[in-house]
């Protein structure tokens, strides 16, 4: 609704309502004294909001009144809301804001002429829809500090919802500063720090929203504190978390990682970070070993951080996934990634297993498929593994083979040829009858391709062909099959040498050997004689060959046929077993009594034998009667129950029976042993039921009966084959256990009494260190006969076995509470009647440090200034000592202040620079740590002196000025980097202001300027810096180094730099001298031969120019004459392939002489191409045996070389 319509409106209303007033007489509410409520003022919230284009916020109003009482005003018709740039964001009659384009703009909200705005940012792509504070809760004792962060929830139009931490931009404040201030100051915001017992609400504010932190602190104060992990091993590139465990005085403990200042003493090996977020982070190096120290105020821990080399902490397998046939193999390769993100082929290191042996193998990443199936194949380093799915298909066929490989017949025979298949997992197979066959000469013979027959060979005339098979694309190789002519070579008896025993036979074969060595079964042929009667042998036709045995021993059988004939030996041992006979043949039992049967045994040769002992006995019917194989009792025959069995005995696959009756007998008591026992809860006690028969006969009958007991849940009796009768105690009280059987019943008593204790357990079992004065906890654990366990601390009797070296208490509220006396070893045993703990040996040795003091606790120095901190250490036997030059001392800001561990300055603090947070100090020795703060605070400057106090230099030369400050507390310092540097008169030099060379003037011109140094308010005395003429500085001698040949010369050069940067060529005016000029000499004449030097003899020697004080020199190396060329013959030159030529060179040196250089040292020979010609180091050159050509044969010597032609034909 347009404004101007509604203050119409308003208007009207205002007129009628005090018309209506009017009527009644009444008053019309204006406001005064009379105790009429007044609008005193209206708030809008948010006071500040932030959206984006196209976006809305919907701010609130509420009026506010004398009497103390609000009203939302927000839709009311009396409030008029208005935007300062509807272009920017327009705001509706309700307070609804919507963004129109980026900006900003104040939106206002009017009521009865009292009027508020709010500020509304206008985006175009991101912003803030809500804030949140972290920790939400933390707990803090007296003088402890937390850092909170502030996360901003933001809305982007690309990204949707995200998060930033706007702990730096947000405004800080508590509710209770009185009890935990928050800082709100620029790169320590959020850091909250308690004062006092309490609870206070610190909100972090922006854009309008807020988050909150209940800040509760508690009146405890920190006792210890605990670095946990302690002792951590880490592989190096790595990083390990470290927490801080403060202990409280109230028995509270809290995370204080972030309250307090982290130290690692080997920032080589390990650094900590202090950063927040990050604190406690411990970043791993190199390999070693680092202190880490945490301390919250002067309260610290300490722990040592093991560094080892690099770990791996992933592993890769490739390929991932493999499908292989049985019998196939593929390699797989590990590649592992390490602590410090390299990666590495860790195939070879790796351990391979697989999940399946039966499915595949591995060796080495080398996977072998086994059968069909799937395995995982894993590669491990240490804990680290991965693994690759491994899938295993069935073999495939690799390769055929036939056999006989090489076969030779009679025309008219026969040979059946076999096809083995080999597969790729390594098994093969007869596919003799798959295969397909083939002859490569039907004339000679065929072979067999009919189901039934396949590989069969028939001959058909004398000639050779080759029989091969094939399945699929598989072929074997060829078999020869060669068909002969055939004649009697030889007769062969088979078997050779056999042995049968007395009263068997034996069948002869006799084969015969043609001459195109195929064979024949003869033995209808030959005629068979024997040696002696030992045997007979059969000529009858049909049993031709058969032997009978007589009589032990050995003889001779003869087989002949047309003139040839073969022997072998024939032996007859003893006797075999032809018949067992079992006794009594028939028998009848009864039930639950025992027979022992008989077998004996007839052998071939009519003997008999008792082999009750040997043969192997059944029953038919086990359920009736069970016999025996058991030694001692074989043959003992049971009866179980009335029925009908067949027992059996059998030896040597002979088998004789006899028939078995058994007869009833009734079961008329049972007795149950112990008739009345004990039993502890939880153990256990045997029970025996004795059957009582019919016939008198008892029984142990503890594995036939049913047992029970009267109260389970008190004690329970085993029905488990083997444990049958077997109680145990559950609970305390008495029972009765029955034992059943066939109607008749047994009872015996059983009482559980409380568990018994069986053991004592002491924790710990051993300690390894205990110093002197120093104390341990140990716990005693009892166990007992119904398996549970409880702490029996302070109701066993504890006992040192020396009390000169440790004491245990058994003192109410200190039981088991081991205190070391001196140093040695003792025993810690705890005992509760017969029971007794097995001995803990505790070492005592000598007192260990265990804290260490700072004094002066907390002091503040001026800048420069020094405080010397002192060390005390106390033990845990109590006592204290000054350790002062023996700790380890810290500084975890040495920018700020540092501290010394140089010797006798030991524990001296410089402070250097002004800081609002104090340094902490910490002292570490042994394990142990102290610490402490220093307040470095600012000095103020009262004078700077320059040094030097006046400078003359060369032009072109510089100066140097150094600036002291001398400050209020009497301390100087260095403050040169910190001047502002000026020059009276800027034409003669100019004087750095740049970080790292500030004071540092440089020469212009000739003359003179003052230089004055400024920091603040205070400025300097000036000092004069004098310019004068450029000076020579140096001499540059070239060439340097230089050689020259004996008798040669070479011209040196003399170049002067001067003090403004210039050079000029100083050979003429420059004195000349050799250091030796019995080696080499140098002119010094003006005009003539000034720096011309000449080689008289090799060696070495310096060259010399100087002018004044200022000179500079370069080596010589006079070598002898110099070669001029090289002769090089034969040139050209021919040879055979595989033949050599030598070559011969000849130096002509620069004073005319030659010399043969062939073999001298450094002289080289080369071909320009060795597969043709090479040449060795004494110039022979050789052919080579295949190759022809034409090829350069090159010598070298001291630069100079010489060519040559060899042609190889």
């Amino acid at each position: 609704m347009p404004v101007s319509l509604r203050k119409v409106l308003v208007f009207i209303l205002s007129a009628l309502s005090l018309t209506l007033a009017a009527c009644s007489g009444g008053s019309s509410g204006g406001g005064g004294n009379d105790g009429t409520v007044r609008l005193e003022n209206i708030v809008i919230s948010p006071p500040s909001a932030s959206i984006i284009i196209g976006r809305t916020a919907q701010l609130e109003a509420v009026a506010l009144y004398s009497d103390d009482t609000s009203a939302d005003i927000t839709t009311s018709i009396d409030t008029d809301w208005s935007s300062s740039d509807n272009a920017i964001a327009t705001v509706s009659n309700t307070g609804l804001v919507t963004g129109i384009a980026s900006g900003t703009v104040t939106v206002t909200a009017e009521y009865k002429n009292v009027t508020k705005s709010a500020t509304v940012l206008v985006g175009d792509g991101e912003i803030l829809i809500g804030v949140s504070v972290t920790p939400t809760k933390p707990t803090l004792s007296l003088g402890s500090s937390t850092q909170l962060t502030a996360t901003g929830v933001y809305h982007n139009t690309a990204l949707g919802k995200l998060t930033k931490d706007i702990t730096e931009t947000a405004v800080w404040v508590s509710s209770a500063s009185s009890v935990a201030g928050v800082n709100n100051n620029s790169g320590d915001k959020g850091f909250v720090l308690s004062a006092s017992a309490g609870t206070a609400n610190v909100t972090a504010s922006l854009g309008g929203f807020e988050g909150t932190a209940v800040i509760t602190v508690s009146n405890a104060t920190l006792q210890r504190v605990e670095i946990e992990p302690d002792e951590p091993v880490n592989a190096a590139g790595a990083t390990r978390q470290m927490i801080l465990v403060g202990y409280y005085s109230d028995g509270t403990t809290r995370d204080v990682t972030s309250e307090a200042t982290w130290v690692s003493q080997s920032t080589s090996v390990a650094t900590v970070s202090n950063a927040s977020g990050s604190k406690g982070l411990v970043n791993t190096l190199t390999v070693g070993t680092s202190v880490i120290v945490a301390a919250v105020g002067s309260i610290t821990d300490t722990t040592t951080i093991h560094v080892e080399p690099i770990s791996v902490t992933s592993i890769d397998i490739t390929p991932a996934v493999v499908s292989l046939a049985s019998g196939t193999t593929v390699q797989l390769t590990a590649t592992g990634t390490y602590s410090d993100g390299s990666t590495q082929d860790i195939t070879a290191d790796a351990v391979w297993t697989t999940s399946n042996g039966a499915r595949a193998a591995v060796s080495g990443g080398l996977v072998t498929g086994v059968s069909v199936g799937t395995a995982n194949i894993t590669a491990a380093v240490g804990s680290v593994s991965r693994s690759a799915a491994v899938t295993v298909t069935a073999a495939a066929l690799s390769s055929i083979e036939i056999t006989p490989p090489v076969a030779s017949i009679a025309n008219g025979f026969d040979q059946q040829f076999t096809a083995t298949g080999i597969y790729t997992d390594g098994s093969t197979a007869d596919i003799t009858e798959t295969a397909v066959w083939d002859s490569s000469n039907g004339a000679v013979a065929t072979v067999s391709n009919t189901a039934g027959t396949k590989g069969l060979a028939s001959s058909l005339s004398a000639g050779s062909t080759q029989i091969t098979a094939s399945v699929g694309m598989i072929s074997s190789g060829a078999s020869t099959l060669t068909v002969t002519p055939a004649t009697v070579q030889s007769i062969q008896i088979t078997p050779e040498a056999p042995s049968v025993p007395n009263g068997l036979t034996q069948q002869f074969t006799a084969t015969a050997t043609y001459s195109n060595n195929t064979t024949m079964d003869v033995t209808a042929l030959v005629t068979w004689s024997v040696g002696n009667p030992v045997a007979s042998i059969s000529n009858a036709a049909g049993t031709k060959g058969m032997a009978y045995t007589i009589a032990q021993g050995t003889t001779v059988i003869t087989a002949a046929l047309g003139g040839l004939s073969d022997t072998t030996n024939f032996t007859v041992t003893p006797a075999v077993l032809n018949t067992v006979q079992v006794t009594p043949l028939t028998v009848s039992m009864s039930k639950g009594s025992t027979q022992q049967f008989t077998a004996t045994g007839i052998y071939s040769d009519n003997t008999n034998v008792n082999i009750t002992s040997a043969v192997t006995w059944a029953s038919t019917n086990a359920a009736a009667a069970s016999v025996s194989n058991a030694a001692g009792t074989n043959g003992l025959v049971t009866a179980v129950n009335t029925g009908t069995a067949t027992v059996s005995a059998t030896l040597d696959s002979v088998t004789g029976t006899s028939a078995v009756t058994v007869t009833a007998v009734s079961l008329t008591h049972i007795s149950v042993t112990p008739a009345s026992s004990n039993v502890a809860l939880g153990a256990t006690q045997q029970l025996t039921a004795i059957g009582i028969y019919s016939d008198f006969s008892t029984q142990d009958i503890t594995e036939l009966v049913t047992w029970s007991s009267s109260d389970a849940s008190t004690a329970a009796v085993s029905n488990a084959a083997g444990s049958k009768g077997l109680v145990t105690g559950l609970a305390e009280g008495m029972i009765n256990i029955t034992a059943s059987l066939s109607g008749a019943t047994g009872t015996a008593g059983v009482t559980v009494n409380p568990a018994a204790l069986t053991s004592i357990v002491l924790n710990p079992i051993m300690v390894n260190s205990l110093p002197v004065g120093s104390t341990r906890q140990f716990l005693a654990t009892g166990y007992y006969s119904d398996g549970s366990s409880m702490d029996v601390t302070t109701i066993a009797a504890w006992s040192s076995s020396s009390t000169a070296r440790a004491t245990v208490s058994n003192a109410a509220g200190s039981k088991g509470l081991v205190t070391a006396i001196s140093a040695g070893t003792t025993n810690i045993t705890a005992a509760i009647g017969t029971v007794t703990s097995a001995n803990a040996p505790v070492t005592v040795t000598t007192a260990a440090l265990v804290a260490i003091n700072i004094t002066p606790a907390a002091p503040s120095a001026y800048e420069g200034t020094t405080v010397q901190f002192t060390a005390t250490g106390v033990y845990t036997d109590g006592t204290s000592t000054d350790i002062t030059t023996a700790v380890t001392w810290i500084s975890d800001n040495p920018a700020v202040a540092s501290i010394s561990n140089a010797a006798g300055t030991k524990g001296l603090a410089t402070a250097i620079a002004n800081n609002a947070t104090p340094v902490t100090i910490i002292a570490y020795l042994s394990g142990a740590a102290g610490s402490t703060t220093l307040k470095v605070d600012a000095a103020t400057l009262t004078s700077i002196a320059i040094t030097p106090a006046g400078a003359s230099v060369a032009m072109g030369n510089s100066q140097q000025f150094t600036a002291t400050g001398t400050y209020s507390t009497g301390f100087t310092a260095d403050i040169t980097e910190q001047v502002t540097w000026t020059l009276g008169d800027y034409s003669i030099a100019s004087i750095s202001n740049t970080a790292g060379s500030r004071g540092f003037a440089v020469s212009v011109a000739q003359g003179s300027t003052t230089v004055t140094a400024i920091l603040g308010s205070v400025t300097s005395p000036s000092v004069t810096l004098t310019v004068n003429p450029a000076t020579l500085t140096s001499i540059t001698v070239t060439p340097a180094p230089f050689s020259v040949v004996v008798g040669e010369t070479v011209q040196l050069t003399a170049i002067g730099h001067y003090s403004n940067g210039s050079t000029a060529i100083v050979t003429d005016t420059a004195n000349w001298v050799s250091l030796m000029t019995s080696r080499a000499t140098v002119g010094n004449a003006a005009g003539v031969n000034k720096g011309l030097v000449t080689g008289v003899v090799a060696g070495s020697t310096s060259i010399t120019a100087s002018i004044g004080a200022v000179s500079g020199s370069a080596n010589v190396t006079v070598t002898g004459y110099a070669i001029t060329s090289i002769s090089l013959t034969p040139d050209p030159a021919t040879i055979a392939n595989g033949a050599t030529q030598q070559y011969t060179a000849i130096a002509t040196y620069t004073n005319g002489s030659t010399e043969d250089i062939t073999s001298a040292a450094g002289t080289t020979w080369s071909s320009n191409d060795t597969g043709i010609a090479a040449v060795n180091a004494t110039g022979l050159a050789t052919g080579d045996a295949v190759n022809d050509g034409t090829v350069t044969i090159t010598v070298n010597k001291a630069g100079v070389s010489q060519t040559a032609s060899l042609t190889v034909n």
